[in-house]
């Protein structure tokens, strides 16, 4: 380890030291993800936490425990560190709002929301802004995204309830659905027996995104157990195979808007009671953003319940003929 104690500013303009894979370590705890994340090796994420321990002249990571953990003074370095991220954000913010200087918007959203709340933010905002830019992903990508400086606000369809250090608002509800071709028996109600005896598989949505661990985790609270021969991590794939005959889903209402092309060859239904809901949430990063993010929460609230309840609405009548 080094000797003597270097300062702040020593240790901000030291070629040791990266901040950004400090703090991504931290959050993913996982050398492997951390990597990945900044498109390098497991072994470059190593050394450049063993350079940094070396400077700083103490151990950030305890390598007794698995996995990834940090040491006291790793721990009291990454809270000090989102402190002053925090601080920092707040005094830019403030800054803007002083000088009424146009601010540059990074928005994330998850694909089945976009067409809603897009548009009416992108008109009514636009104005007001330097720059807006939106990206798609799935809720976990957006909030690695968000946790990176990438992005500055995001909708996601997750509260992330064990992430601290953000702002989380409950935007919109949606109903969890059934949805099968059109060779399946057309009926209303269905029971969970009968789902359990078609001749066709149920379509799993991927197990790493929001939709899917909430079925999962709907589907094992209520000891309901279907066979997992197909998993899709795409909307459009799925809305294809349901269409074709292959299998049916549980979903929501907005992802099958994800289709670019009328739907014809399906058919929807309420799924057995109990029902359960997919939430979708708007993110930042606290005291981040404050005035843009009030003002995207009224835009998204009103968009999704304007647009995609009656979307949906229409949706059961019109498939269910």
């Amino acid at each position: 380890m080094a000797k003597g104690n270097p300062s702040f500013t020593d240790s901000f303009y030291a070629s040791e030291v990266n901040w950004n894979i400090f703090l991504a370590l931290a959050h993913f705890r996982s050398y492997t993800r951390t990597a990945a994340y900044f498109g390098s090796s497991q072994s470059t994420i190593t050394k450049s936490i063993q350079k940094m321990e070396k400077h700083l002249g103490f151990e950030l990571i305890n390598r007794e425990k698995r996995p990834v953990s940090l040491t006291p003074e790793g721990l009291a370095l990454r809270d000090e560190l989102l402190s002053a991220s925090k601080r920092i954000n707040g005094a830019l913010n403030k800054i803007y709002h002083n000088r009424r200087i146009a601010i540059a918007l990074r928005f994330g959203c998850v694909e089945s929301a976009c067409r809603f709340v897009i548009p009416d933010i992108v008109i009514k905002m636009g104005p007001k802004l330097a720059k807006f830019s939106q990206t798609t992903g799935n809720s976990l990508i957006l909030l690695e995204q968000l946790l990176n400086g990438e992005l500055d606000i995001a909708l996601v369809a997750s509260d992330f309830s064990d992430c601290e250090n953000i702002s989380r608002i409950e935007v919109y509800r949606e109903p969890s659905i059934l949805v099968f071709p059109n060779s399946v028996p057309d009926q209303d109600n269905w029971t969970w027996e009968e789902l359990k005896k078609l001749q066709i598989p149920l379509i799993f949505s991927s197990e790493t995104s929001a939709a899917g661990k909430l079925n999962r985790s709907f589907l094992s609270r209520m000891k309901l157990s279907f066979d997992n021969h197909c998993e899709i991590d795409s909307d459009e794939a799925m809305i294809g195979l349901i269409e074709a005959g292959y299998g049916w889903a549980i979903t929501r209402p907005s992802t099958l808007f994800a289709a670019h092309h009328p739907l014809r060859s399906i058919r929807v239904k309420r799924l057995p009671p109990p029902g359960f809901d997919r939430r979708l949430f708007l993110i930042a990063k606290q005291d981040s953003f404050s005035e843009e993010l009030s003002e995207i929460t009224a835009i998204c609230k009103s968009s999704l319940e304007n647009k995609l309840k009656t979307a949906a609405e229409k949706l059961f009548s019109v498939t269910s003929r």
